[in-house]
């Protein structure tokens, strides 16, 4: 076999090898995710609410009122957003809906609130 052939087969055993770990990922992630989920919601440090998320139809909405101020949290179609916010940026409801576990949490930091989904 010639030196090109070599680095063919090389280029093809790395492509083979990557998309088999990429698919091996995104299983363990799915299979993470397939369980029951708990939105956690927080202000400041300490749990303000815990709701079990038992199915993709569920739906709830969430007032979450303190000192600092006023955000609206909803559970819909699996899925948690925080849809209304009296702090003075909204980044909080700009931040899009997050549906799985990996997910970064919904924070509005004016008011100190934090929102993140965990397995039951």
């Amino acid at each position: 076999m010639k030196k090109w052939d070599f680095i063919l087969v090389g280029i093809v055993v790395v492509c083979a090898v990557g998309l088999f770990g990429f698919q091996s990922v995104s299983r363990i992630m799915a299979n993470s995710d397939s369980g029951v989920k708990v939105l956690e919601i927080y202000v400041a440090d300490q749990l303000y609410e815990r709701v079990t998320i038992p199915d993709e139809q569920y739906t709830q909405t969430i007032s979450v009122v303190t000192e600092r101020g006023m955000n609206t949290v909803r559970i819909k179609n699996g899925s948690v957003t925080m849809i209304d916010s009296d702090c003075h940026d909204h980044l909080c409801e700009l931040s899009g809906p997050i549906s799985m576990l990996e997910q970064p949490p919904i924070v509005c930091l004016p008011n100190r609130v934090f929102c993140t989904l965990v397995s039951e």
